[in-house]
């Protein structure tokens, strides 16, 4: 007998691009200047899908 168990989990979480500012800086030939983060959007938070399937089934022990 076989089980399989298929789960799907958000979490919200710190973005590690910007480090919770929203921005970041940005070289150019006028100077460093402010950005929004591409990865967040400038919120400074992301949020982290999980998406993955279990599956328990019986393990036949081999006798030698």
């Amino acid at each position: 007998m076989e089980v399989r168990r298929e789960f799907n989990r958000d979490n919200i979480e710190v973005c590690r691009h910007c480090n919770n500012e929203g921005t970041i800086i940005v070289d150019s030939f006028a100077g460093p200047s402010r950005v929004p983060c591409p990865t967040c959007g400038g919120s400074g938070l992301v949020r982290k899908r999980i998406t993955g399937v279990v599956t328990v089934e019986p393990y036949e022990k081999k006798t030698p």
